[in-house]
C-alpha cells in the first residue's frame, strides 16, 4: 500500500512542478488575464507545497494510510478545480487530470471510497463553473459539458473500483489455492 501512495506522490510532484513552471515562466504566454495568471501561479504553489507535505506526512506514517489517500486526493480536487477555473474551465482540459487521481485513488485504496471522490470531484466541478457562469460571462450551455466530464468521473472511479475488487478476489484465491497445495503436500 505505501509504495503504490508513494508512486502516487511522485505523480502530483511531477504535475505541481509542471504547473508552477507554466505559471510562472510561461505565466504571461497562457493568454490568461491578469487575475487568472496570479490565481494559476499562486495554486500551482500551494500544490507543490501541498506535495511536499504529503511527501513528510508519508515518510512520518503519523497519519494511516486512508487518511493520507482521502487528504491527497481531496487536495487534488480542490487545487486542479482552482487550476481549472484560472486556465479558462472546461476549455483547459485541466479537469480531465482528475481522471488519474480517480484511478489511481481506486486502485490504491482498492476501492472503498473512490465513489465518493468521484462525487466530490463532480460537485468541485459544477461549482467552479456556476461561479464561472455567473461571475465570467461563461456560457450555461458548456453546463453539457461538464456534466459530460462528471459522468467520465464516475465511470472512472466505478471501473477502478472493479478492477481493485477484482484484483483482491485474485489474490485471496491464490491464497487459498497455495493453502491447499501446502496441506496436499504433507498429506
Amino acid at each position: 500500500f505505501w509504495r503504490s501512495l508513494r508512486y502516487y506522490i511522485i505523480y502530483r510532484l511531477l504535475l505541481a512542478i509542471l504547473f508552477v513552471v507554466l505559471g510562472g515562466a510561461l505565466g504571461k504566454s497562457l493568454e490568461l488575464d491578469v487575475a487568472h495568471t496570479l490565481l494559476f501561479f499562486s495554486a500551482s504553489a500551494i500544490y507543490l507545497a501541498i506535495v511536499l507535505v504529503s511527501f513528510i506526512l508519508l515518510r512520518l506514517r503519523r497519519l494511516g494510510f486512508s487518511w493520507q489517500l482521502a487528504l491527497q486526493v481531496c487536495g487534488d480536487i480542490l487545487i486542479l478545480s482552482v487550476l481549472s477555473y484560472a486556465s479558462g474551465g472546461i476549455q483547459s482540459n485541466i479537469g480531465l487530470l482528475l481522471l488519474i487521481s480517480l484511478a489511481a485513488a481506486g486502485l490504491v485504496s482498492r476501492g472503498r471510497i473512490t465513489l465518493f471522490f468521484a462525487s466530490l470531484a463532480s460537485i468541485a466541478t459544477l461549482l467552479v463553473h456556476a461561479y464561472a457562469v455567473l461571475h465570467d460571462d461563461v456560457p450555461v450551455a458548456q453546463f453539457v459539458q461538464v456534466g459530460l466530464q462528471c459522468m467520465a468521473y464516475f465511470a472512472v472511479a466505478w471501473m477502478a473500483h472493479s478492477l481493485a475488487k477484482y484484483a483482491v478476489d485474485s489474490q485471496l484465491l491464490a491464497q487459498r489455492r497455495g493453502r491447499d497445495l501446502v496441506s496436499m503436500s504433507e498429506a
